[in-house]
């Protein structure tokens, strides 16, 4: 028993001075000093602009003169004098998030196999040969042939945060929802402009942007390592484990079903929010509710989603405290869409409705950031859980995609803002889940997360959780402790 005793003291001992030791290199650790890391790590992150973009794009596209005059049909009696059947314009929409859907579920398989690097590069070919076809329609199957392709392209323009340090990863996480709002900037933007255009040009030159990040990222990536941790698990000693990892392994295990269910919910509360309508069919939204300049009004909206996002996304990857902002951004946008339906019920159609709904739309998009599910899953099962989160909240965004037409559409329901009443339920039923059920993981190591989760802690412990290493407890395991399996040993050092 003493011998044991001394191994623990030791072990402790070791701790404490690797603890000493890794904050003295953190301390070390600066932008500068690593910043061909971060360079690829951003580049990489670019990825969700080009789902941002399509969203800016194809919500403009939908109000345009020029492309309803090809896909759409003349209707003197509404605002604009033409319109969009319910049927094609849930197709339109929701095509694209179905081959994201597709694409995601064999996101897990595809990295694991391909890679990352490779997985990016079959994506940037598909995400090209989807918009030649979007460009050279003039009916509209080749409009759908080329929004399911497309949408397959942005489902594997999926990247993970493996690559950067902890210090660091949050900002890189981060990142991926301000690229995904500064695409969708640039797509109504550029909306904006060309809608005055007589003809096919008004949408062509939009759809032209489309090329512009496959070829960034393909040269990129030239300049970009494969992932680390993907290397290591292809590597002779990693091989035998990762044969004997599959689909179901994210299920069998306690703790890698909480990880993967965790997972799973973060990445669906996106479409749980509501805010998706307002994303895809803004510009529609505006010019069907007659509230006036609907193309100027969604580049304000957007401007200051994407101001408020990256005032957000500082703060909380200085002060952490993510499911705080998270909660807060969800019960803003719920409360923003029920002010929205009343505001429209009241008093529908004036001016004063009209900028009083666009200034409350922004609290639709502006504080939600979309949660990454890429720190919660098992070093073991990254890219099946992440693809597999990723392919349920894609379908969510897809389900709300395509049954918002019904609600909008003159041609349907026509409830136009009145929507807003269905969502503000959903956005609270989201941000409870979110307080009690989310973990906090700000600056911590994968294996530290591992290690948490081992620990079978609650959410509301993670983020003051002080991580002793696995050394001791496999000295406790080998002396017979009565510690239950997985619980994790505080190291603390008690001074005089």
């Amino acid at each position: 028993m003493a011998v044991i005793a001394d191994k623990k003291d030791a072990v402790s001992v070791a701790g404490l001075e690797a603890s000493a030791i890794s904050q003295s290199l953190e301390q070390q650790y600066t932008i500068k000093q690593h910043w061909k890391c971060l360079a690829a790590c951003t580049l990489m992150s670019m990825c969700p602009f080009q789902y941002g973009l399509d969203f800016g794009l194809i919500g403009g596209l939908q109000a345009m003169v020029g492309f309803l005059r090809v896909f759409g049909y003349k209707d003197p009696s509404l605002p604009g004098g033409w319109n969009l059947s319910t049927e094609r314009q849930q197709l339109i929409s929701s095509l694209m998030t179905l081959g994201a859907f597709v694409s995601a579920v064999a996101a897990g398989p595809t990295a694991t196999v391909m890679g990352r690097k490779t997985t990016v590069w079959v994506a940037s070919v598909l995400c090209i040969v989807s918009n030649v076809i979007m460009m050279a329609a003039t009916n509209i199957p080749g409009l759908y042939a080329g929004r399911l392709l497309l949408g397959i392209a942005n489902g594997m323009f999926m990247t993970f945060s493996q690559n950067v340090h902890r210090q660091h990863r949050g900002l890189m996480i981060s990142s991926f929802q301000v690229w995904t709002s500064v695409g969708s900037l640039v797509g109504t933007v550029v909306d904006n402009f060309t809608a005055k255009i007589d003809g096919r040009s008004a949408y062509l030159i939009p759809l032209g942007l489309i090329y512009i990040i496959p070829v960034l990222m393909s040269i990129g990536l030239l300049f970009v390592p494969e992932s680390p941790r993907w290397l290591m698990q292809h590597g002779k000693m990693e091989s035998k484990m990762q044969k004997s990892v599959g689909v179901w392994d994210m299920f069998r295990n306690p703790v890698d079903r909480r990880r993967t269910v965790l997972a799973i919910c973060a990445l669906t509360v996106q479409g749980a929010s509501g805010a998706m309508y307002m994303i895809a069919y803004g510009t529609y939204f505006f010019q069907m509710a007659d509230i006036g300049q609907p193309f100027e009004n969604s580049c304000i909206l957007i401007s200051v989603g994407v101001v408020a996002i990256l005032i957000n996304s500082a703060v909380v990857t200085h002060f952490g405290r993510r499911r705080v902002f998270l909660v807060s951004g969800l019960i803003l946008c719920g409360i923003s869409q029920l002010l929205v339906a009343i505001v429209y019920t009241v008093s529908p159609g004036t001016e004063s409705t009209g900028q009083a709904i666009v200034g409350l739309s922004v609290g639709m998009v502006a504080t939600y950031a979309w949660i990454s599910g890429g720190e919660l899953p098992s070093q073991r099962l990254p890219s099946y859980t992440f693809g597999l989160a990723t392919a349920i909240g894609v379908f969510a965004a897809c389900l709300t995609t395509f049954t918002a037409p019904y609600f909008i559409n003159p041609e349907s329901l026509n409830w136009g803002p009145k929507y807003g009443y269905i969502w503000t339920p959903s956005c609270i039923i989201s941000a409870l889940w979110v307080f009690f059920f989310l973990p906090e993981v700000k600056d911590r190591t994968l294996e530290e997360i591992d290690e948490m989760f081992e620990a079978r802690l609650p959410a509301r412990k993670f983020r003051k959780y002080v991580c002793a290493g696995r050394g001791e407890r496999a000295v406790d395991e080998a002396s017979g402790s009565d510690a239950k399996a997985g619980e994790v040993v505080h190291a603390e050092e008690v001074r005089p």
